[in-house]
């Protein structure tokens, strides 16, 4: 969320010319620039769920420690 938030921030300060230092002050400019970053990552995780991609699979790492320490 970081990454797409840091990208996102960047292109919104290029291409609408507003700083960071304005967006932050007004309240309702906070709201504005936030839903559309909102609405693209709520897409994101629908398409993952939809295709059932996985960024991180805890259970392979849990499963990959167990064997690490089984091997200790």
């Amino acid at each position: 969320m970081g990454l797409t938030e840091t990208v996102y921030t960047f292109c919104v300060t290029k291409l609408t010319g507003i700083e960071i230092k304005i967006i932050l002050a007004d309240p309702i400019l906070r709201l504005l620039v936030a839903v559309p970053e909102y609405i693209f990552l709520a897409i994101i995780i629908i398409i993952c769920k939809r295709y059932h991609l996985v960024l991180i699979n805890i259970r392979e790492l849990n499963e990959i420690r167990r064997i690490n320490d089984y091997e200790r």
